[in-house]
């Protein structure tokens, strides 16, 4: 069985071309192996489009979400959803993953200040820990 996904855009944000957002979603979940439920669209008008969207994402059990870029999400990439779900960009193929402690009990981020663990399409081998907030990154260190 193949893991659930979300495609989420803001249709204010894609404009004219928001169906072609919504077929590089498709094209995208079905390449990496999800089975992409629903492509959930808000507007800049929708009132707490992340409580909805994190709701949505428990509710179904998502594991991950597909956005056609990272400003969909807002200005800053939200630690709160990354802890739920992985947040994977359509533009830059980069994925943005929940990352465990041993037991798998609660999502860790390895950075001082919330980092995320972001993996882009030209490091597939290598997961880089990116400080969300500076954009500064260092390589990988094993797991202890």
């Amino acid at each position: 069985m193949r893991p659930i996904a979300l495609g989420y855009l803001r249709s204010d944000l894609s404009g004219a071309a928001q169906n072609w957002d919504e077929i590089r979603i498709r094209s995208l979940a079905k390449r990496y192996g999800y089975n992409l439920a629903k492509t959930i669209v808000f507007t800049d008008r929708t009132a707490d489009p992340l409580t909805t969207l994190i709701a949505i994402v428990r509710r179904i059990g998502a594991e991950a979400i597909f956005v056609p870029h990272r400003r969909h999400l807002g200005a800053e990439l939200p630690p709160v959803l990354v802890g739920t779900c992985d947040v994977i960009t359509v533009d830059d193929e980069s994925t943005y993953a929940r990352a465990y402690l041993a037991d798998r009990s609660r999502p860790v981020y390895h950075s001082d200040q919330e980092g995320l663990i972001r993996r882009s399409r030209s490091e597939r081998s290598t997961t880089r820990y990116v400080d969300a907030s500076a954009g500064s990154a260092r390589p990988e260190r094993p797991p202890r």
